[in-house]
């Protein structure tokens, strides 16, 4: 609730205090009220987001590797061509390796702006409602998450890889899927 101009706050604290006496109703202030959301919603709320985060962190787990494994599927002519011109096994799979790890950096900077986006549309609508409020990001779980879609990316181009740099070049580059 916002006050008239001149409106004395510890008279209308007191007047609501008096309002809600014997309801099951409590007044409180804006910082009172936030922090009280704080103590008491924070947990379910955290578990919630654990919860949700976890289903859409599996779902992207397998996006990554069936991606990536389908993309491998039809590398074969370019790992033969790459070894047909020289290039020894381990230069091929640093190649792959610098792919895939290119791929995740190129989903990691989308999803910051899709998450930017998002968060900022959220900021946007709390600061209309309460007023600022900061947003703190769980850096350490972003890092995991980063870090674990790229071991993904890259074990699941490597793997294959080095599945299809056993076979002989000419072989390889005389198939259509590799």
């Amino acid at each position: 609730m916002k006050l008239r101009p001149g409106a004395d706050p510890a008279a209308v604290r007191a007047a609501l205090d008096q309002a809600a006496a014997g309801e099951k109703a409590a007044i409180a202030s804006k910082a009172e009220w936030l922090a009280g959301l704080a103590d008491g919603q924070a947990d379910a709320s955290r578990i919630g987001l654990f919860l949700v985060l976890g289903i859409v962190l599996s779902y992207t787990a397998i996006a990554i590797v069936n991606m990536v494994l389908m993309a491998a599927a039809e590398r074969g002519t370019d790992i033969a061509a790459l070894l047909l011109a020289g290039a020894t096994v381990a230069q091929v799979l640093r190649v792959l390796v610098l792919e895939s790890l290119l791929a995740v950096t190129i989903g990691v900077v989308l999803a910051a702006g899709a998450t930017a986006v998002g968060l900022g549309g959220l900021w946007l609508a709390l600061l209309r409602y309460s007023g600022p409020v900061p947003i703190a990001l769980p850096w350490t779980l972003v890092g995991a998450v980063t870090a674990g879609a790229a071991l993904l990316a890259v074990l699941a181009t490597v793997l294959p890889g080095a599945w299809r740099v056993r076979r002989p070049a000419v072989e390889l580059a005389g198939r259509r899927d590799g």
